[in-house]
Formats: C-alpha cells, structure tokens, sequence
C-alpha cells in the first residue's frame, strides 16, 4: 500500500470539524483509493454520515458543476478546499 498524500490527511483532517463520521478508513495503492473498515458492522449500522451543512447542494447537474468550479476558484478561502483538492483529477489522481 501507498501511504496517504497531503491532500488526503488534510481532507480528513477536515471531516471531523465538518461533523462527517464514519468507521471506514481512507487507504491507497498505486491503482487507486479505497476505504477499508477495521471493524465488525452490524445491519443497521450507518457506514457514513454526512451533515448538509458539509454538502455542496443543487437542483441541477449544471449548477453543481458551477458552484464547484466557485469554490474551487476560492481557493483555500473555500469552505470545501480540502475536499475539493482531494477530488481525483481527469488526469487520474
């Protein structure tokens, strides 16, 4: 296995303040990301929780595709930097 970039820890550096939780880990190989969970989990059990708070949200595909290219033009004065320079590029990331 790959060890985590600097974008990674800093995104899930972020999760936490954000309200995000989950049993899953972040890992990565060389073919990719990939979550793991080093614990057992029942039915019924959520494997992710996400605030709206912490989500960009829109009615459409299109407006989406806007409000991420903004905050990705904030920079890091972005709420979302850390997810968004974690995102995988075109390029393969």
């Amino acid at each position: 296995m790959v060890a985590i970039g600097r974008a990674a820890s800093t995104f899930l550096s972020w999760t936490t303040p954000q309200g995000i939780q989950t049993p899953l880990e972040l890992s990565q190989r060389p073919e990719g990301r990939f979550t793991i969970c080093k614990r057992d989990i029942s039915p019924g059990d959520d494997l992710l929780s996400i605030p709206l708070s912490s989500c960009l949200k829109s009615d459409s595909l299109e407006n989406l595709a806007e409000k991420l290219a903004h905050e990705k033009n904030r920079g890091s004065k972005s709420k979302f930097a850390p997810y968004i320079e974690f995102l995988p590029t075109l390029e393969g990331d």
